[in-house]
């Protein structure tokens, strides 16, 4: 199955699904780059052409989960871990930041 034929088939699926569990759409995004620089890799070892788009959720599943716990291991930001009040500005842009 060539690459081409599976992003037509495959990349708005998989990336609805992978929306639906992480809130940012760049980050989103990201996560579906990396799930096809993995096929891109495997595309040899992948035996059965009917397991490719199980593989795909498989592999974005899993590409969350390392999103999660790379994100849940992220340090503080260094005005909160000194006790230094953020100004307006800098709140209003943390606060488009976490809803975006």
């Amino acid at each position: 199955m060539d690459v081409e034929t599976v992003w037509h088939e495959l990349g708005e699926p998989i990336l609805r699904f992978i929306c639906q569990r992480v809130s940012n759409r760049w980050d989103a995004e990201d996560i579906l780059q990396d799930v096809f620089s993995k096929f891109l890799a495997n595309t040899g070892k992948l035996r059965d052409e009917s397991q490719v788009e199980s593989w795909f959720y498989r592999v974005a599943r899993n590409s969350i989960v390392d999103y999660y716990r790379k994100k849940k291991d992220l340090p503080l930001d260094a005005s909160y871990v000194e006790g230094e009040t953020p100004s307006v500005e800098e709140q209003e842009n943390l606060n488009h930041e976490r809803v975006a």
